[in-house]
């Protein structure tokens, strides 16, 4: 299995209740089984990295558009 990191803006932390103890709610599930639904809050990427990421997934599509004409053309020929 493959984790894929989030190259967007993190969401806004939200303030946290103090001095409720109740139990925590269970993590919602999603609809393809017994997964974990994803929580983003517990880390951040810092700009640094965010602009590097996405330097990389620019080059990517970059690579794959090239690739894509590649084989347009070598088919059509």
């Amino acid at each position: 299995m493959s984790t894929q990191l989030r190259l967007v803006e993190s969401p806004t932390k939200q303030p946290k209740r103090g001095g409720t103890h109740a139990p925590k709610a269970r993590a919602k599930t999603t609809t393809r089984g017994a997964r974990r639904a994803v929580h983003w809050g517990a880390w951040e990427l810092d700009d640094h990295t965010r602009r590097i990421g996405r330097a990389g997934v620019a080059a990517a599509r970059q690579a794959l558009e090239a690739a894509r004409v590649a084989q347009e053309l070598r088919q059509a020929s």
